[in-house]
């Protein structure tokens, strides 16, 4: 991958975003000019590689305005090594969406960056990477700021999250993690693979499309789900959600919205939810609109696109991934799929 493909990536990563993960672009002064990374798969490199995911954890917005330096990541790396002794040889990415996926491509630029991260989209949660989710307790290390690092192992799911959130508020908001370090043989089964390349297919068809609507989305293997006005954004301060109208020609649809689009309401039906990805773009100018950027009078289309099947698989996966995860009730079950 070279900086001629990184437009098409960031377009690919904000879609990956459903709304949330931070702007990729804010990253793009870190990829400087003849930058160039090589990607590989599972099947290119031995699988008694060691591989540990990173990627930035905390405030996105923060990160915007103070950019990391890439070479924290190595400070956190090196702490996970000390613990468990095993020394990384190859790292892939914690969230391939948003922000953090730009960020990988620029980290340990020695080591091989593997095509695979733990979410294969934006999710708000520490407690949702993969390996957290099939409960292999994965070794955690984030940089406090000063020099200092901090380092969890063995906890549970709640406590993971909660732990790491107070080492982030420790440093500026945000700050470089690092986790797992384990051989690809091991990793392959608890891993989202292929995530940064189907950004980047997404990303091209996406750029090169002369008109955002349902053949765009049925080529991205989407679901056009509608368009209209937004005519209201309400905020839902107890369930820390915002409900967004958009009033259509022939329907009216309702939006859910946390950190990112967390599900997708036409005409009192729920047409899509988390974990697939809802999108959110502006008619006028093709853009894609996280939940930040929403205002009133906006025209937008609506769609969603399938998650990476690898949260299907298994109940306990979906289950920590569906609206009803967040305390939304009433959303977990598509009532009209077409």
């Amino acid at each position: 991958m070279t900086d001629a493909d990184l437009s098409d990536l960031e377009v690919g990563l904000s879609i990956l975003g459903g709304g949330g993960g931070g702007d990729p672009r804010t990253a793009r002064p870190l990829a400087r000019p003849g930058w160039r990374r090589e990607i590989f798969g599972f099947e290119d490199l031995d699988p008694d590689t060691v591989c540990i995911a990173v990627g930035i954890s905390g405030s996105t917005m923060v990160h915007s305005e103070r950019l990391l330096d890439p070479d924290a990541f190595g400070v956190a790396i090196a702490a996970v090594e000390r613990w468990t002794g095993r020394p990384v040889q190859a790292i892939c990415n914690t969230e391939c969406a948003g922000v953090n996926g730009m960020l990988t491509l620029v980290a340990e630029p020695a080591l091989p960056l593997v095509d695979a991260d733990l979410m294969g989209r934006a999710l708000p949660g520490l407690n949702q990477f993969s390996l957290v989710v099939d409960g292999l307790d994965p070794v955690a290390a984030t940089v406090t700021g000063a020099g200092g690092v901090l380092l969890v192992d063995g906890s549970r799911p709640e406590e993971f999250e909660r732990i790491l959130r107070g080492g982030f508020e420790a440093g500026v908001g945000f700050a470089p993690l690092a986790l797992g370090a384990f051989p690809l043989a091991f990793l392959a089964d608890h891993v989202i693979q292929g995530t940064l390349g189907r950004a980047l297919t997404l990303g091209r068809k996406w750029r090169a499309a002369t008109e955002l609507g349902p053949e765009l989305l049925a080529e991205l293997g989407g679901r056009w789900l509608g368009h209209g006005r937004v005519t209201a954004i309400a905020n839902q301060r107890e369930q820390r959600t915002r409900l967004v109208t958009l009033g259509g020609v022939h329907s009216q649809l309702r939006v859910v919205a946390r950190d990112e689009y967390v599900a997708c309401l036409r005409d009192g039906l729920v047409v899509a939810r988390a974990p697939d990805i809802i999108v959110m773009a502006d008619l006028s100018t093709r853009s894609l609109v996280p939940v930040d950027r929403l205002r009133t009078g906006q025209h937008l289309a609506v769609a969603s696109l399938p998650v990476a099947e690898w949260w299907y698989q298994r109940p306990s996966r979906l289950a920590s991934v569906l609206p009803s995860h967040y305390g939304l009730a009433g959303l977990d079950e598509v009532e009209d799929p077409t």
